[in-house]
């Protein structure tokens, strides 16, 4: 897809219609800096507003990928990821302490709440989960991620034992294959 996109680069574009998908493009695969130039030609602030937040999200999401972006929201990207960590190695305190001087205006707020239901989710409160991760922006790429671990935690939640796998198997395979498969 680099590839792919700096060839299109090469080329230059030839229509107007094509500027916010290929920004988009180019900002996804990492060409931050391409992309924030060719807006800057097109002139149009809604799309430098949506690269802004694009930006942010593949910060957290692809550091390696994001060389030429801001230096303030690389700085709030790694406070993210390092509370992140922080949680994954169940600090909670100390991963949510590091989000508490993350401003509302920052285009990593987003990523805040997604941390708090996140630190919420494994303590297994589901109504703090809930809280924080219906603030998400349905656009966001935390968004995307909170709603997968809410499928998969419905999916645990269901508790199917050994009897109802037992029916499930003889209605979908008229015979038991689960042991064979472990």
């Amino acid at each position: 897809a680099l590839e792919v996109a700096q060839h299109l680069l090469e080329f230059g574009i030839t229509s107007a219609e094509w500027v916010d998908e290929f920004v988009r493009l180019l900002m996804s695969v990492g060409l931050a800096e391409d992309a924030f130039r060719i807006q800057a030609r097109s002139g149009s602030p809604e799309l430098k507003d949506q690269l802004v937040i694009l930006a942010a999200d593949q910060a957290v999401i692809h550091p390696e990928r994001m060389q030429d972006i801001s230096p303030e929201i690389a700085r709030e990207a790694d406070l993210i990821r390092e509370s992140l960590e922080k949680i994954r190695v169940k600090d909670d305190a100390a991963g949510l302490l590091l989000l508490r001087d993350l401003p509302r205006s920052s285009p990593l707020s987003d990523w805040k709440f997604f941390v708090r239901g996140l630190a919420a989710h494994y303590r297994g409160d589901s109504v703090e989960t809930q809280a924080n991760w219906d603030r998400l922006d349905s656009n966001r790429q935390s968004y995307k991620i909170a709603q997968r671990l809410r499928g998969l935690a419905l999916k645990e939640g269901m508790g199917f034992d050994d009897a109802d796998l037992a029916v499930l198997e003889k209605e979908a395979f008229d015979e038991p294959v689960l042991a064979r498969l472990a």
